[in-house]
């Protein structure tokens, strides 16, 4: 499971197999583990992307989290604040 401790004790615990997606930003090492509930997701900030909190060796935990989750739950983005692009309208 992906357990994440804080200063006050474990802050986060949740299965591999409940990880819902994984976003990547493989440039900042940035990424977002979306457990399904604000309460059970996780943002890993990477280099320069601003956060109210730090991950210790957030590149390792990215690698495990890439190691661990299948790949077809896994979206790779240039930036975690980038826009999805819009799709074409059907004609």
């Amino acid at each position: 499971a992906l357990r994440v401790h804080g200063r006050s004790g474990p802050r986060l615990a949740l299965p591999w197999g409940e990880v819902r997606r994984v976003v990547h930003a493989p440039s900042s090492n940035t990424m977002f583990i979306d457990g399904g509930d604000p309460a059970r997701s996780l943002l890993v900030p990477g280099v320069g992307a601003p956060a109210p909190y730090a991950i210790e060796d957030a590149a390792a935990l990215c690698e495990a989290v890439l190691a661990r989750v299948p790949p077809e739950r896994v979206e790779t983005v240039a930036s975690l604040d980038a826009p999805k692009p819009t799709p074409a309208p059907d004609r």
